[in-house]
């Protein structure tokens, strides 16, 4: 069980520092040859340097991003695990009016490593995107 806490913790720090744009925080939950997946746009980055300069190029065309996350279904066999979690995430399109919102799942591959949970791959597999008017405050 201490795992599948350790785990969740992982999951909930990538969350968090999403919804802060804190990019460096965000690569550093990746082990150093981790590989982001997004399937629906045929896009994967391999490494903290491609990763970095994939979520520079997504957040550089974001006002905010708010992400949340539902608590994973997790299974640990010895030093490695596999997630799967259920994301919102919404955001404002700088320069726009517009809002978006995101549904999906990340799926997830974890190993352990020397300094703790680290995602070896994340893909984070889309249901559905749509635009959003912002009215109001």
């Amino acid at each position: 069980m201490e795992d599948c806490v350790a785990i969740q913790q992982l999951i909930n720090r990538y969350s968090v520092s999403s919804s802060r744009g804190d990019v460096d925080d965000i690569v550093s939950t990746y082990a150093d040859n981790g590989v982001w997946k997004i399937p629906s746009m045929e896009t994967a980055f391999e490494g903290h340097a491609a990763i970095r300069d994939g979520l520079t190029a997504f957040t550089s065309q974001q006002e905010y991003l708010v992400q949340q996350n539902a608590p994973g279904v997790i299974a640990v066999d010895g030093d490695s695990a596999t997630a799967t979690s259920t994301v919102c995430e919404r955001g404002k399109v700088s320069g726009s009016e517009d809002a978006f919102e995101a549904l999906g799942f990340y799926v997830d591959k974890i190993v352990r490593t020397p300094d703790g949970w680290r995602f070896q791959e994340r893909s984070f597999e889309l249901v559905t995107m749509r635009s959003v008017a912002l009215t109001g405050h």
